[in-house]
């Protein structure tokens, strides 16, 4: 019998699924099977980023201070209230992300529990991804922090979308993106962007036929040397 593959010290667990933050890789636990990432579907269909270009050291940082920001931002959507000390532009960004999560849990009237890098898979797609904050089954959001918005968000959220259905079997009745950037905002510094469920799960559906069949493709035939 093949040996079941064992966590690491970085691996997180949620629910049935194990995520190896370090190698970004998901596994379902009960059968031990690998899970293909969202975003390695979405790096398939659609390579282009909006950082294409930019110096590697601009854009490490820029990953940082969003995971520092998605990290507070989930601290206060659980307690309320932020414990991280952080940099002066972390900081800008936190307090936009906070005002705009404030003003979404009240126009969504959110109420109980939000879990926040709720992790959703489809063991019969062989696919996995992590939403920043999902509410009741029926909510998703995610939060950006990329200078630019990115045409594969809205994949994203279908794959969420998607997935979450697939789990919850109820309806998914909003799917909105926090993106923040003080630069393109000069006003507001941040805006919440409505998605459009269906047309999402459309595209991501479209998309994961286009990964599968890309995994089959073999161009070439077998030639002997």
């Amino acid at each position: 019998m093949p040996r079941k593959s064992e966590p690491c010290e970085c691996c997180i667990t949620d629910g049935d699924i194990r995520f190896c933050k370090t190698k970004h890789t998901y596994t379902h636990i009960p059968t031990d099977t690998p899970l293909t990432s969202v975003s390695k579907v979405i790096q398939t269909v659609y390579s282009t980023k909006s950082w294409d270009g930019v110096d590697p050291a601009v854009v490490e940082n820029a990953r940082v201070r969003g995971e520092m920001v998605d990290a507070a931002l989930a601290e206060y959507v659980s307690t309320g209230a932020v414990s991280m000390t952080a940099t002066a532009d972390v900081t800008e960004r936190l307090e936009i992300a906070v005002r705009l999560w404030d003003k979404y849990r009240d126009s969504c009237k959110l109420t109980g529990d939000i879990r926040s890098q709720h992790i959703l898979y489809s063991v019969e797609y062989g696919i996995a991804g992590t939403a920043d904050f999902t509410h009741d089954g029926a909510h998703i959001l995610d939060l950006k922090t990329t200078y630019n918005t990115e045409l594969s968000w809205g994949l994203q959220i279908g794959a969420y979308a998607f997935m979450l259905n697939g789990m919850t079997k109820q309806e998914i009745r909003s799917a909105s993106i926090i993106h923040i950037s003080p630069k393109v905002y000069k006003d507001a510094g941040g805006v919440i962007i409505p998605c459009d469920v269906d047309q999402c799960v459309t595209q991501w559906i479209e998309a994961l036929i286009f990964w599968k069949r890309m995994k089959q493709f073999t161009p070439f035939k077998d030639r002997k040397k």
